[in-house]
C-alpha cells in the first residue's frame, strides 16, 4: 500500500468515527423513546449497516484491505468527538 492510500485511508477512517458519533447521537436519541422489544433490533441493525459502509469505503478505497490505521483512526475521532461533545454541548 503506497504511502498516499494510507493518508487517504487516515481522513477518511478519522471522518467516518465522527460520523459514526453524530449518527449514534441521533439513534439514542431515537431509541430510548421506544420499547426495550425495539431497542436491540434497531441496534443491531444499526451497527451491521455502519460496519457494511465502513467495508465498502474500504473496498472503494484500497480493494477491502482492513489496516489497523483505519480502525486506530476511526476509534480516535469517535473519542475525540465524544469528548468535544460532552464538554461543550452537554452542560
Amino acid at each position: 500500500m503506497s504511502l498516499n492510500n494510507q493518508i487517504e485511508l487516515l481522513f477518511v477512517s478519522f471522518f467516518y468515527g465522527v460520523f459514526v458519533f453524530i449518527t449514534l447521537e441521533i439513534n439514542s436519541k431515537f431509541i430510548y423513546n421506544l420499547r426495550k422489544l425495539y431497542r436491540y433490533p434497531i441496534t443491531f441493525i444499526f451497527s451491521l449497516i455502519h460496519s457494511l459502509l465502513y467495508f465498502l469505503i474500504l473496498m472503494f478505497l484500497n480493494y477491502g484491505y482492513v489496516h489497523i490505521y483505519g480502525i486506530f483512526m476511526t476509534i480516535v475521532a469517535f473519542l475525540c468527538v465524544s469528548m468535544l461533545y460532552n464538554k461543550f454541548v452537554k452542560k
